[in-house]
């Protein structure tokens, strides 16, 4: 009868709770002490601990005691009242073949569990914990599961992105027969707050002219800028991929040593690095060393000791040179002819990555 009223105060969530709970310990205490059971009165100490941990949380102290004073406890998770244990079972037994149901359910429903555990009944208390362990286990699938997306993504879950490490993104010819394969991306700068990051291929992807023609030229107008922002892009990414690029704002300064100009500054979604930004992003000549993949060789590269040489977007000596990096990774600011056809394309572009 006691159980029963305190529990039925409890779902009607009435205002008396704390009364009625305060009034139903001591009668239990009297009669225990009246009677002498020294075992149950022990167990009202438990309870009395019960009730100093969770002392904001009335409901809490009202299941535990009830649990002592009626084993077949009815059960009220969420809006559901579950007459006894075994209809509690049931009804998860039930809802586990559906996943994603078991899971909803359960996170909207953990405080209510968690209440459970504290539980006198060592069944229920039982339950309560089982099921608060398929939460734990549910939460953990779900982020791995959200970690082989980042993998498919990027070749590398988001969390392992930083600078100097490699990805793969994208496809493009790299053996000498043309066969597709990914591209290899080394990571030149990776923003945490943006989450943006700045990649450069690995390897030399393709051999063309700097521009078309023997005449002034500046990066705004080049023949190779037209290449990579139309024929290179739709090569290499597949619409969704290409979503992710950028468009980045390039500032294209003179050269620094010929003072030659670099012309307008432009926005491009995929690029070749400046004289400014080679010097910046790597930390020595070695590191600007690039070897050309086969394909790349096959159309054309100059290879020295493996190595390439590659341009950079700046000017050179004059309006008709283009810079560049050359085989030992030292910045060639005297640049080759903007004609000239045997220089390696180096891609750089900046991709969002939670998108």
């Amino acid at each position: 009868i006691l159980s029963d009223i305190l529990i039925k105060e409890l779902f009607n969530q009435s205002n008396n709770l704390k009364e009625e709970y305060d009034n139903v310990k001591q009668l239990l205490i009297l009669w225990y002490e009246t009677n002498e059971k020294n075992r149950e009165l022990s167990v009202i100490e438990k309870l009395q601990q019960i009730a100093d941990v969770n002392k904001q949380d009335i409901a809490t102290q009202i299941i535990a005691l009830c649990s002592f004073i009626d084993p077949n406890i009815a059960v009220k998770i969420g809006d559901n009242i579950y007459k006894d244990q075994y209809e509690l079972i049931n009804f998860t037994n039930k809802i586990k073949n559906n996943k994603q149901q078991y899971y909803e359910w359960l996170l909207k429903n953990q405080s209510d569990i968690k209440r459970y555990t504290e539980c006198t009944n060592p069944s229920i208390k039982r339950i309560a914990e089982n099921l608060l362990n398929d939460l734990q286990h549910e939460s953990d699938r779900l982020k791995v599961e959200q970690e082989e997306r980042e993998i498919q993504t990027f070749g590398i879950a988001l969390s392992s992105i930083r600078k100097g490490a490699f990805i793969k993104y994208g496809n493009y010819p790299l053996t000498a027969d043309g066969q597709k394969a990914p591209i290899e991306w080394l990571i030149l700068d990776f923003n945490e707050k943006t989450k943006e990051a700045l990649l450069i291929s690995r390897y030399g992807l393709d051999c063309k002219k700097y521009h078309n023609a023997f005449t002034d030229i500046t990066w705004e107008y080049c023949d190779l800028r037209k290449w990579l922002n139309n024929d290179f892009i739709k090569s290499a990414f597949s619409e969704e991929e290409a979503k992710k690029i950028k468009v980045s704002e390039l500032k294209n300064e003179d050269n620094p040593e010929y003072r030659t100009r670099g012309g307008n500054n432009t926005k491009d979604r995929i690029f070749c690095l400046s004289i400014n930004e080679a010097e910046h992003y790597f930390g020595s000549d070695n590191d600007r060393q690039c070897k050309p993949t086969a394909y790349a060789r096959k159309q054309g590269v100059y290879v020295n000791n493996d190595c390439c040489f590659w341009w950079l977007r700046s000017p050179g000596h004059d309006q008709r040179s283009a810079s560049g990096v050359d085989a030992v990774g030292a910045l060639y600011l005297y640049g080759n002819d903007v004609y000239y056809g045997h220089r390696a394309v180096r891609p750089a572009l900046r991709i969002i990555c939670n998108l």
